[in-house]
């Protein structure tokens, strides 16, 4: 087809799919994990991508990249998309460590990507960026399609009921008021150009939200609590009695437990020589390569999970599952809970998460701190703050800039809190 033949067919190809996933399966040794898929994708489009870990997101994006051929079934229409000149741009969780500033540039982009006939594949487990991206909605579970068309016609609880096959309810998880008694008191916590005179309070069964943007220093406070970067000045009270938080080893031993944001990469020790990592390997879980055959990671998703499950045999059922569909936060959380923990630090616990274990995860806190166990949530997202948390504090500059309840915030208000340049 010459360049004349290509500009007198663009006109009727502009409504037409230019690629089309028809029938494709995809197996591997046990795993079924494409059933008989079929996609239809026009020029100019967004899709998004939705489904639980382990539903065959990332199966179909290497079959329609190339990476992989399907088992059955095949790809059309590839000449379509030639004439047409179309372009078709896959973005895999491209928002993970964005600032929110970041999020909104991208989404303008897409917007401009979008005006300019190019077709984008977007694949997130945040459902308010989806929302404001807007385009179509493709929802996998277990390696089958559920649903295609656009997303303005689904409610996020639809979508969520989709994607997992339950209905999970967007109301607070957070039940009953905690002690008043102090069981940690960090006063006048000082890492230099990092955070300056933090200073809180963390009371019995309660759970504390910390958030702010990704310069606030957030990030930073978890890991001094953790004795991975440790505070250069400033205290810590624990049950009224001063502790040392200079060390990993320190902090496990006053049984506080820490779960990191990067739970696959982190080492939890990367402030220190090489040879104190391996001195402190063992004092610290998240030291340690996460591995999905692992039997101490399927015993710590199945203690985690029983912890969020009425079901007490149900957690041992998807222990397996989770660990193969790589739910690193549930694992880690399991072995903590080895130590009987006083204090959990959960720092971006759902980061990556599917909306399914993301409840899963949420009902655990919820049962730790039944169980008398404080947690400290480090996050940025707000409802999950909100949904959760007792109070949180809201970090900017290294400093905390202010405190809610969280049963008395909307999630609009703590947005322009968080967007506000007052410190």
């Amino acid at each position: 087809m010459n360049q004349e033949d290509v500009s007198s067919a663009l006109p009727s190809l502009s409504s037409q799919p230019f690629l089309e996933v028809v029938g494709v399966h995809k197996r591997f040794t046990g795993v079924h994990a494409l059933r008989g898929v079929s996609l239809a994708f026009e020029r100019g489009q967004i899709y998004h991508l939705l489904g639980e870990n382990g539903c065959g997101k990332s199966t179909l994006i290497k079959i329609i990249s190339g990476a992989q051929p399907p088992d059955e079934g095949q790809l059309v229409a590839i000449a379509r998309a030639i004439a047409s000149e179309a372009k078709f741009v896959i973005m895999d969780e491209p928002t993970t460590s964005l600032t929110q500033k970041e999020v909104d540039n991208l989404i303008a982009v897409l917007a401009n990507l979008r005006a300019q006939g190019v077709t984008v594949l977007f694949v997130s487990h945040k459902l308010d960026e989806c929302y404001a991206i807007g385009g179509e909605v493709i929802v996998l579970r277990d390696g089958q399609k559920m649903t295609q068309g656009p997303i303005a016609q689904f409610t996020k609880a639809q979508i969520s009921e989709l994607m997992t096959g339950r209905h999970l309810s967007n109301e607070r998880y957070r039940e009953g008021a905690h002690a008043e008694d102090v069981v940690l008191d960090v006063r006048n916590f000082t890492r230099a150009g990092q955070f300056s005179d933090v200073a809180f309070k963390l009371h019995g069964g309660e759970i504390l939200g910390v958030t702010g943007l990704l310069d606030s220093g957030r990030n930073e406070l978890a890991r001094a609590l953790a004795g991975v970067a440790p505070a250069q000045s400033g205290e810590v009270l624990l049950d009224g009695k001063g502790i040392a938080l200079r060390t990993p080893s320190d902090a496990k031993r006053h049984r506080i437990g820490y779960v990191p944001e990067d739970r696959l990469n982190e080492r939890a020790l990367s402030g220190q020589t090489d040879s104190r990592q391996r001195d402190h390997r063992d004092d610290l879980e998240p030291a340690r390569p996460l591995r999905p055959d692992r039997p101490d990671a399927c015993r710590g998703a199945c203690r985690a999970d029983r912890e969020g499950s009425a079901d007490s045999d149900a957690g041992c059922r998807q222990a397996g599952a989770v660990a193969v569909g790589w739910q690193p936060a549930r694992v880690l959380i399991g072995r903590w809970l080895a130590i009987d923990p006083r204090v959990l630090i959960l720092h971006g616990p759902t980061v990556g998460v599917d909306v399914g274990s993301k409840d899963i995860i949420y009902r655990i806190m919820q049962r730790l701190s039944q169980r008398g166990i404080d947690i400290i949530l480090i996050s940025d997202d707000l409802p999950e703050l909100l949904q959760n948390c007792d109070r949180i504090l809201m970090m900017k500059k290294g400093r905390v800039a202010a405190e809610y309840r969280a049963d008395a915030l909307s999630e609009a208000d703590l947005y322009h809190a968080l967007l506000s340049e007052a410190a």
